[in-house]
């Protein structure tokens, strides 16, 4: 990332969220099986040097791996002004999900303020986003909680991802997806291109499935997914 951020930036990129759960290098080689976590904070600086508007980090909690970091990253947040986003842990093919180690959102913000006073963040405007958001009193940093298990907020949610392969999803759940690679590359008529888009729209659910029929899901891994 770092020789990379420059790039990005010329090329007209301004926000960027890197997914990093650990600032521990031992927990690091666990997650993602080698070594790098010197790389990912190297590149988290330089991003922040190079002048990107936004610089958010996603951070997945589990109960019993790191959890016990909630307090240091909401201190790393604040010492290099940034936004911080814990994820609450969600069941996806592979990824060994499993309610012994979901924290919610209720109990990670009781954690964080043992220590710190938390200030809402109204957005007035705007694009809302997924996490519900804090200023962190008396810092620069601002965290933020995506209570996707605990509190879904899919009925109000706006996010559509496209996987590198071409595939548009209207949740990271759904199963179903629109082939936008087949259609760009048939030649489909730029109509027919926007009633796909805006189908995936109206076909996003009101709520989500519960955690054991997610489970049961043959869906993508996250990591084939993107996010």
């Amino acid at each position: 990332m770092e020789e990379k951020a420059q790039p990005l930036k010329d090329a007209g990129v301004q926000q960027l969220n890197i997914s990093l759960d650990t600032l521990r290098p031992d927990r690091f080689h666990v997650i993602a099986l080698r070594p790098g976590h010197g790389a990912v904070l190297r590149g988290i600086e330089v991003a922040l040097r190079v002048g990107l508007s936004s610089v958010k980090i996603n951070t997945v909690v589990m109960k019993g791996f790191n959890d016990d970091e909630l307090l240091d990253f909401v201190e790393f947040a604040g010492a290099h002004a940034l936004n911080v986003r814990f994820i609450e842990y969600m069941p996806f093919w592979g990824n060994g999900w499993n309610e012994v180690q979901f924290i919610s959102y209720r109990e990670m913000r009781e954690i964080i303020e043992t220590k710190f006073h938390l200030v809402s963040v109204h957005q007035n405007g705007g694009i809302q986003g997924p996490a519900k958001e804090f200023r962190v009193a008396g810092s620069s940093g601002i965290i933020g909680f995506v209570t996707t298990m605990s509190e879904p907020f899919c009925a109000h949610c706006n996010r559509l991802r496209l996987t590198a392969d071409g595939k548009l999803r209207n949740c990271l759940f759904a199963g179903e997806h629109v082939d936008l690679k087949r259609l760009l590359r048939s030649g489909a008529r730029r109509d027919v291109i926007e009633d796909a888009i805006r189908a995936a729209v109206i076909l996003k659910w009101e709520r989500h499935p519960d955690e054991a029929e997610l489970l049961a899901t043959q869906n993508r891994a996250m990591v084939a997914i993107g996010g």
